[in-house]
Order: C-alpha cells, then structure tokens, then sequence
C-alpha cells in the first residue's frame, strides 16, 4: 500500500502523516477545465502495476473520481479519491476535493486544506507533478506568497504550508518550475470506459 499512498499522494492529496504538503484553502485555478468522459473514463495504471479507474461525474465543472486498488500486507485495499481539474493559463491543475479509504473512512479536504498538483493528459498518458516544498517554503518565508508553515518545530517530513487563498498573481507563481518535475506520477489508460461504436 506505500506505492498506492504515493501515487494517491502524487495525484494529490492525501496529507498524511509522514508527507510534505503544500495546502490551499481553495481549489487552484481560475476556472474549471470542461472535461469529456471519452478523454478520461476507463481503467488507468502505472508501471508498478496498480490501476485506478477514472471516471468523470462533471464534465463542465472537471470533476472527477478515481478509485485505486493497492496491496498492504497480503490484503487487497482500495481508495477513492474526488478532483476538481481547474485551469490558469495554459496549466491545469488537480485538486483533491476529498478522499475515501477503508482505513481512515472519508476526509473532506475543505476542512484541512486542499492537496494539489499540476496536471497534464497527453493522449492516454496522464503526468501529476506535486508542489516542491522547499521552493514554496521558501516563497512563504521570504513573503513571496501569503501562507505559513504548520509544525515548523517538527521533523520537516511532518511540515505542512497552508497557502491560503491564492490571488492570479500567486498563480503565475504556481505555473513557475515550483515542481517536483524530475519525479512525477504517470498513469497510462490501458482501457477505455466508452462502449465500441
């Protein structure tokens, strides 16, 4: 189950013990992306082997679902995770608008913070890019975006920045190399939810 946590994580989200996080008290971005069931519906893996399914519940407020299937200790779990897709500029955004897994029961992420990533579907190869914590730290600390550290006295793995309301002068901030870019998650649709024609 660790490697379905950090693909869960990458895909945005989970603030969980153990993870840095950069936190918003809103979902990123200007608008939401229109999205098509045709582009996004259907079973998605990595190159480990794990799968999610994606399906999309709003199309023209980019909602989707994801619900993933991993191994922890010899047993079968499975996570189901809410995003909102939402675009500024060229970039699109995912944002985890809660999470379900059997272990924790459900989390609405309104009330702790919303987990984020940068997003990009090429063809079907999905790319999430989590926030780099130490260059959005350092932007918090130098007063460059308005947030603060949670925990500072902590362990730094235990470190969360709550960035608050991001303005469209943050976002530009947010479309910047502020990314993990040489670690991202990739998922690749292996099926296609849509019936043959």
């Amino acid at each position: 189950m660790r490697r379905l946590k950090y693909l869960l994580a990458i895909l945005l989200m989970l603030t969980m013990s153990g993870c840095q996080d950069v936190l918003t008290t809103k979902p990123i971005g200007e608008k939401p992306s229109e999205l098509k069931a045709e582009d996004w519906d259907g079973i998605w893996s990595n190159s480990k082997g794990e799968f999610c399914s994606i399906k999309v519940v709003d199309g023209k407020n980019g909602m989707l679902k994801m619900a993933c299937l991993g191994w922890e200790e010899e047993e079968a779990k499975v996570s189901t995770l809410e995003l909102q897709l939402r675009e500024w500029g060229n970039c699109v955004f995912a944002t985890a608008i809660s999470l379900s897994t059997e272990n924790s029961g459900s989390r609405d992420n309104s009330e702790g913070g919303y987990s984020w990533a940068r997003i990009k579907r090429d063809g079907n190869m999905l790319i999430f890019w989590m926030p780099n914590w130490d260059k959005f730290s350092s932007l918090v600390k130098n007063g460059k975006l308005p947030g603060k550290v949670i925990n500072p006295q902590v362990d730094r793995s235990d470190i969360s920045i709550d960035l608050g309301e991001p303005t469209p002068e943050h976002l530009e901030i947010f479309a910047s190399d502020v990314y993990n870019w040489d670690d991202p998650a990739i998922l690749v649709r292996i099926a296609s939810s849509q019936k043959d024609r």
